[in-house]
């Protein structure tokens, strides 16, 4: 399954109080992630993506995605489990002049199809256990 949602990040938005916007990929595993900021955000637009008090993308807390014109993009293997904080996206702007619109693609697969030993791991149990080994 692939996510894309566009956040409009304002002009002169600090770090401090960034444009949030709470975004649902259901549950499985991220394996791929690209943020695109347009020609025209100078690298002077910040992205990041939290889940609950953590942040994601990039790992590093301080740390925030930012340049001109470019898709930054990761492959990723990180889990969403039902009953896992929500994915939030993140940004401000403090210098900029004007609002841009950064787009944020997730693609999410269900952890049997990227994890299909898991699976296969329960069912050579389940077999010993009734073989009584």
């Amino acid at each position: 399954m692939d996510f894309v949602f566009d956040l409009t990040i304002p002009a002169n938005r600090s770090a401090a109080d960034p444009i949030e916007q709470v975004i649902d990929v259901g549950v499985g595993i991220v394996h791929l992630v690209e943020i695109e900021q347009p020609p025209g955000c100078g690298g002077k637009v910040y992205c990041a993506i939290r889940q609950g008090l953590h942040q994601v993308w990039p790992t590093n807390p301080d740390g925030a995605y930012r340049s001109d014109g470019r898709v930054y993009s990761t492959r990723e293997h990180y889990g969403i489990a039902p009953g896992d904080p929500a994915l939030v996206l993140q940004g401000w702007a403090p210098d900029a002049a004007y609002d841009h619109v950064v787009q944020f693609r997730i693609s999410v697969l269900p952890e049997e199809v990227l994890e299909p030993w898991e699976a296969q791991k329960a069912l050579i149990l389940r077999l010993l256990y009734a073989l009584g080994v």
